[in-house]
């Protein structure tokens, strides 16, 4: 099946995670919220739907 009247959608690029996201937790350790973020990106990247989710 093709669709000939669908829209030219593209990929975005990444935008950098928030800073609180890189933060580090009370106790002196980094949390796993970055490596979430650029793994979820990626992912919904790969499926063409970044355009739907707001960063």
């Amino acid at each position: 099946m093709e669709f000939t009247d669908a829209a030219e959608l593209e990929g975005q690029s990444m935008p950098p995670p928030r800073d609180y996201l890189a933060a580090k937790q009370k106790n002196g350790k980094t949390t796993l919220a970055v490596e979430i973020y650029e793994k979820t990106w990626q992912w919904l990247k790969e499926r063409r739907c970044v355009h739907l989710i707001p960063a």
